[in-house]
């Protein structure tokens, strides 16, 4: 994937239309950077695809090391080599820093 070389991307790097599998394509690129031993972290502005991105993930990789950093869910998982969190969470946690 020619994407996963090209880390001075400005703009979005996937554009796709709803239901197309955007999470499978981001789950995809996380298990392979992660499998390189590279960490993720994928941002998400929504509780829901917070979840979908995560069990996208799962689905492809059962035993990738990913952690959820959502307030919404409890969850704090940031030592995770995959983490997908929650751009307000991350923020707030910035701030208190």
């Amino acid at each position: 994937m020619a994407i996963l070389h090209s880390f001075a991307v400005t703009g979005p790097w996937v554009s796709m239309p709803t239901g197309s599998g955007k999470s499978i394509v981001l789950g995809a690129i996380a298990a392979k950077l992660a499998g390189d031993g590279k960490r993720v972290l994928a941002l998400a502005h929504r509780g829901e695809l917070i979840n979908q991105n995560a069990g996208a993930l799962t689905r492809l990789d059962p035993l990738a090391d990913m952690g959820v950093c959502h307030a919404g869910s409890g969850r704090d998982d940031l030592e995770s080599r995959i983490v997908i969190a929650s751009t307000a969470t991350l923020k707030l946690a910035a701030l208190c820093a």
